[in-house]
């Protein structure tokens, strides 16, 4: 058997091997608020070899995989800078020891996670054997096409990719309307482990607290603080009811979340909210499901923010906590709606819209009766169309077919 030598002290093997290969190439192994890539990753089936190669890693104990590229953590640290330099300046869209590796394995496909990812392997992606698959995820849609650089960078990108994978159909049109052509583009549902998640039907009632939990990184798009007034409203509108609010998440270092953490606050202050607001921070996605079953509802009223950025297509929390039994409070965002049963789906309501979010909890307090077949609508579509254990041979079926076509 021979071997070729990958970066420093890596190798792997050049030999002929039964399975297919595809590598995923992510900017950062892994995020906390990215399980659904891991999921892609690790749920392929025995048909396909899956590596991962990325500018550097976290959270490694939550997201083990025996099959990691890491820059950073393969690389001395001055060639690290280095090539982050070159890439920064725009020098070289790829960094030189990513496509070497790469190179190495023999791909049949490259996968890579976001639109400027896959713009930046595009170019090396041609010079190999494989076949480039992309996915697009939210920001990538909508907030950096608003710049004529990306936007060119990205009819670059659909002239290449062999094909375009995204949440659901509407941001399906949006890529479209950016450009790609429509049969490169293709709905996969992102699955959730139903085996992590038991149901539990909602079981609130009339002179029972109301257990609201609430979870995301404190972004514009997320609408936390239209949420909050919401509560507030609420409290003042039912002073009898006893609400509890659990926030997991929180800020980030840039600007815009920093600015959604001090709208946050002043909400709190307004109305009143300290003794009903309990912020958690960030956990481990364990503890997020866990947490999660003690409560009843899922506010999360996503926005199109001010820099044109949305959800692409519909939160993965939002899908998992459908999945769990929480009541979805929230708004017709984009692919929100396809993600639910009929009967959530008909209570949705327009977007920033305080007294429409009142309206919708107030009629939910009034009517808890239905609260239970909701739910069941909610897990049953779950099920059928976001289920890990069917998304991940689903995702085999499409590499399969463009690596055969």
């Amino acid at each position: 058997m021979t071997k070729a030598k990958i970066g420093m002290n890596k190798t792997v093997s050049e030999t002929s091997n039964p399975n297919k290969l595809v590598v995923n190439h992510v900017g950062v192994w892994l995020a906390r608020t990215k399980t659904w890539i891991y999921s892609q990753v690790t749920q392929l089936g025995p048909d396909w070899q899956s590596w991962v190669v990325a500018d550097r890693t976290e959270n490694l104990s939550e997201f083990p995989h025996d099959k990691i590229f890491s820059v950073f953590d393969h690389h001395s640290r001055p060639l690290w800078l280095v090539e982050t330099v070159l890439c920064g300046l725009g020098l070289t869209r790829q960094r030189l020891s990513i496509r070497r590796f790469v190179r190495a394995l023999k791909p049949d496909i490259v996968h890579s996670h976001f639109g400027p990812v896959g713009w930046r392997d595009a170019a090396f992606v041609r010079t190999l054997d494989a076949k480039h698959v992309v996915s697009f995820y939210g920001y990538d849609v909508t907030r950096l096409p608003t710049s004529k650089v990306w936007q060119k960078r990205y009819a670059e990108l659909f002239d290449d990719v062999d094909i375009v994978l995204c949440e659901g159909p509407h941001m399906a049109a949006a890529i479209h309307h950016l450009g790609c052509r429509e049969e490169k583009i293709k709905v996969y549902h992102l699955g959730v482990n139903l085996e992590a998640i038991p149901f539990t039907p909602p079981s609130w009632r009339t002179g029972k607290p109301l257990r609201v939990f609430m979870a995301a990184r404190f972004e514009e798009k997320k609408g936390f603080p239209y949420a909050l007034e919401a509560i507030g409203v609420l409290k003042k509108t039912r002073p009898d009811l006893k609400i509890d609010v659990t926030i997991v998440g929180g800020a980030g270092e840039t600007e815009e979340s920093q600015k959604q953490l001090a709208a946050i606050d002043r909400m709190i202050k307004r109305y009143d909210l300290s003794d009903v607001v309990c912020t958690k921070g960030f956990c481990s996605h364990t503890e997020f499901l866990q947490m999660a079953a003690s409560h009843d509802l899922f506010l999360s009223p996503s926005v199109v923010a001010s820099s044109g950025d949305t959800e692409g297509g519909a939160p993965v929390s939002i899908i998992e906590m459908a999945a769990a039994g929480l009541v979805i409070v929230s708004t017709k965002h984009c692919d929100i709606p396809y993600v639910l049963g009929e009967k959530n789906r008909q209570i949705l309501c327009e977007e920033k819209d305080v007294d429409a979010l009142v309206e919708e909890l107030i009629w939910l307090l009034d009517h808890s009766e239905v609260w239970p077949e909701m739910a069941r609508e909610n897990r049953l579509r779950v099920e059928e169309h976001f289920n890990l254990r069917r998304q991940g041979p689903a995702l085999a079926k499409i590499y399969g077919e463009i690596t055969s076509s």
